[in-house]
């Protein structure tokens, strides 16, 4: 997954992928807040396969979500979940550029709606919508995470997280020791200590001497 050319990616070292293993992974599970990085990576090494979730829609006491409201991005309208559209200006040269922009729709509109509740709550309005920067990307990943293959993918990284908590646990993350070679020794013992307590506790050292 590449993000958009409007987002800067971050300047981390790319090596530090291959650190341990002296080699690059087939995928990797990212979270979106850290996703900047992933840009810098697709340029090292394009074959890795980043799964990273798009974070869903605010809805604030139960209220029509963003992605309630139908956004077209080539005909530049949303339609609301009343079936109002209104059009999204086109932004001026002047304007930032990376920077979202807001879409709102008439306070008219919105006051004699007869779904005001469920969007604006007690006020006349009027409701705003954002469109970021990134609204096509992140449009085509939401569609592309609800697939039951992303799902299934996404879902050992639970897992994972669980075993790198378990290691922290046990001092995989603060290095003892200087150089590359003594701490990668170190979490290789950090790595078999975990293994030794995930057998024990699974039973499988019952009964050995």
């Amino acid at each position: 997954m590449r993000l958009p050319p409007s987002i800067k990616p971050a300047r981390a070292p790319a090596s530090n992928l291959n650190l341990v293993c002296n080699t690059w992974p087939i995928k990797l599970r990212n979270q979106w807040p850290y996703s900047a990085r992933n840009d810098t990576i697709a340029e090292v090494a394009p074959e890795i396969v980043i799964t990273a979730p798009v974070p869903p829609s605010p809805n604030r006491k139960g209220r029509f979500p963003k992605n309630a409201f139908a956004i077209d991005l080539e005909g530049r309208t949303i339609t609301c979940p009343a079936e109002n559209t209104v059009t999204i200006p086109e932004q001026q040269a002047a304007t930032r550029p990376g920077r979202s922009q807001t879409v709102t729709f008439p306070v008219a509109t919105c006051a004699g709606c007869a779904l005001r509740e469920q969007c604006v709550g007690g006020s006349k309005g009027p409701r705003h919508v954002t469109v970021a920067t990134d609204e096509a990307f992140r449009q085509a990943e939401r569609k592309r995470q609800a697939e039951p293959a992303w799902l299934a993918h996404y879902r050992e990284r639970s897992r994972i997280e669980h075993v790198n908590r378990l290691l922290a646990m046990r001092g995989g993350r603060t290095s003892r020791y200087w150089g590359r070679i003594k701490t990668e020794f170190q979490l290789v013992l950090v790595s078999v200590t975990h293994n030794i307590a995930e057998l024990g506790r699974m039973g499988v050292l019952a009964g050995s001497s």
